[in-house]
């Protein structure tokens, strides 16, 4: 068989040669498929699941193969995927499954990356790999403090410094520095023997093959020197004094009704630290209510924020106590000065013993009035007052404020003095007539008047006359009265619903002699009023409160 000279036309030869038929069909052949799948790769935008090589292309790839098999190249691979290349001769070294900056050209290959090096004969290439990881410092550090025990929880690691992913191999606890527990795969610790004033730290190392440590989080428990409630009604005073505090950034107060809650936060923005001092702050709550008080600690955003729980307090309000109405109220009413006086505050309204801590006098033109109406004149601490400046026609409201932590005050007992108009006595020989006249009376149930004599120097009951609203009364002396000086006081008791206040006005005196027989109309009008009835020297003085108005002999 003869050769055939073929120039190329078909195929990639670039010079003259000769060829057999069979290698010349070969050549036909494969320049066909060439074609063909080039046409239908052009039709269906290179997807064509099968692409051949041309000749030269294999014989290039041969070559770079031949190369690579003689290049001597070595690999290692270091943590985070960091791979070291060495040659011995020079070749291009292709590496499946990475995309990197240094490679001579990248292609992607059934989905994944390849990228090629072209590297010299005894040549070294480090390629890097993902970052160092280090873990992120721990969070949600949170230490729940008691002179027993100090219990230590937080969040598990999820990511590194660099936002990837990252899981801790195990945690570590130190206090004051020194390793206190390694290899702790759970979030929580408990120290059994803490040490007042130590500080913790917790780390993460990472479950990589870097097993790097994290930033620590530290928590240093502050002591309290107390830790108290008071109730004053129903509000809650809460108080807390701490030592010195280490990296403090404030507190946080949280309430509950029962010991193990749910913690309801009461303050709305944190409480700054002082640095150690006392904190005070305020609640309120329900009658009979038993409430439960905790403090938080919260560190500085520098050493992770940790949060540390304190025992928590409890505070007890009672059953609202209301002092008794004010009894007994009696009153010495007198031109220049009314005196008050009523019994001791002893129990509450359902009888529980209750003592007044004050007093209080008011006073109010408007008889009907309450206590918050009216003008407080005095607040004192036993039951008694003095007003130096009595008004005509006002009404007096007295009220007890109890001794205990609701300060309630009592309902009011009141009493309003009659304007009396006259108050006289006339005298037949022995028989004495008692005479009054009132302007307007307020509350008033009844008058009842008073003796005094020199063998019973007491005041006696010796009359009654119910009230008529105003007007003229008179009770007559139901005893023969002689030799001698006889006063008379009148009482004005008030109704029971205002609780029936006992006012006394001033008194007379009579002086009787022994053989009076003449009659006489004798007036006074105030305590020291002396009227003076002397027969058997047949001379009679008849007397006022202002003085001797005349003399007259029988």
């Amino acid at each position: 068989m003869r050769s055939v000279p073929v120039f190329g036309i078909f195929g990639k030869c670039l010079r003259r040669e000769f060829v057999s038929p069979g290698l010349l069909i070969r050549y036909l052949l494969s320049d066909f498929v060439e074609a063909l799948y080039g046409k239908y790769n052009a039709l269906y935008n290179d997807n064509v699941p099968i692409l051949s090589l041309s000749t030269e292309e294999i014989g290039e790839k041969m070559r770079g193969r031949m190369a690579y098999n003689d290049s001597g190249v070595s690999a290692v691979w270091s943590c985070g995927d960091a791979i070291t290349l060495t040659t011995t001769n020079a070749a291009i070294i292709p590496i499946t499954g990475i995309n990197a900056t240094q490679a001579t050209h990248t292609e992607s290959y059934a989905g994944q990356d390849i990228s090629y090096f072209d590297m010299e004969a005894n040549d070294a290439l480090f390629i890097p790999g993902a970052p160092t990881s280090i873990p992120e410092q721990i969070g949600g550090l949170s230490v729940v403090v008691s002179d027993t025990q100090n219990v230590l929880t937080w969040n598990a690691v999820a990511i590194d410094t660099n936002g990837a992913p990252v899981q801790a191999l195990f945690y570590r606890v130190y206090r004051d520095g020194i390793l206190l527990a390694d290899s702790l795969t759970a979030t929580v610790y408990t120290d059994t023997s803490p040490i007042p004033g130590a500080t913790y730290a917790v780390t993460a190392l990472g479950n990589n093959c870097w097993k790097l440590e994290s930033e620590d989080a530290s928590a240093t428990p502050t002591t309290l020197l107390d830790f108290t409630t008071s109730t004053l009604a129903e509000t809650v005073t809460i108080t807390w004094t701490t030592d010195v505090e280490t990296n403090t950034f404030g507190f946080n107060l949280y309430r509950a009704t029962t010991i193990d809650g749910p913690w309801t936060r009461l303050n709305a923005e944190v409480i700054p630290s002082k640095g150690g001092g006392v904190y005070t702050a305020t609640d309120t709550g329900d009658e009979g209510q038993r409430l439960y008080y905790r403090i938080e600690e919260i560190e500085t955003e520098s050493t992770g924020s940790a949060s540390l729980w304190y025992n928590p307090s409890h505070a007890d309000i009672g059953i609202a106590s209301t002092p008794y109405q004010i009894t007994g109220l009696s009153m010495d009413v007198a031109s220049d000065q009314n005196v008050l006086s009523w019994n001791e505050t002893v129990s509450d309204t359902t009888g529980a013993a209750l003592n007044a801590l004050v007093y209080r006098v008011y006073t109010n033109t408007d008889a009907e009035s309450t206590p918050s109406s009216s003008t407080l004149i005095a607040e004192v601490a036993n039951p008694i007052f003095t007003h130096t400046t009595p008004i005509t026609g006002v009404t007096y409201l007295v009220t007890a404020i109890g001794a205990n932590e609701w300060r309630r005050e009592s309902g009011a007992i009141r009493a309003t003095p009659t304007h009396l108009l006259n108050f006289s006595a006339g005298v037949i020989a022995g028989a004495v007539t008692i005479t009054w006249t009132t302007d307007v009376e307020t509350h008033t149930q009844h008058f009842n008047l008073y003796i005094s004599t020199p063998s019973t120097p007491t005041w006696t009951l010796i009359g009654t006359e119910n009230t008529k609203g105003s007007g003229i009364y008179t009770i007559s002396d139901p005893n023969d009265r002689r030799n001698g000086t006889f006063s008379y006081r009148l009482e004005e008791v008030e109704v029971a619903a205002t609780g029936n206040a006992k006012l006394w006005y001033p008194s007379i005196s009579v002086g009787i002699g022994p053989n009076a027989v003449s009659l006489m109309r004798l007036q006074a009008q105030s305590a020291s009023a002396a009227i003076w009835v002397q027969l058997g020297g047949v001379l009679l003085v008849v007397g006022s409160v202002f003085g001797v108005k005349r003399r007259r002999r029988v």
